[in-house]
């Protein structure tokens, strides 16, 4: 495919030289942003995996008389 994208831009009249090079860089800012969105964490990606109390404050008094806060 390289060599066909090639030959098709040498068959471009004079002066599309800038245009082209301008809609390949967009196209790999558009590239580079996407892996960056694909490979980043996102929220919520553990949702449903972890398990907590029902009633996960339950000992927040006896924490904080731990530390002195009480």
């Amino acid at each position: 495919m390289p060599i066909e994208l090639l030959e098709r831009i040498k068959t471009l009249p004079e002066g599309y030289e800038q245009e082209i090079v301008d809609f390949l860089e967009s196209i790999l800012l558009k590239a580079a942003q996407d892996h960056r969105a694909s490979s980043s964490r996102r929220i919520g990606i553990a949702k449903g995996e972890l398990k907590y109390p029902d009633d996960i404050d339950f000992c927040n008094d006896e924490i904080a008389e731990l530390f002195g806060v009480n």
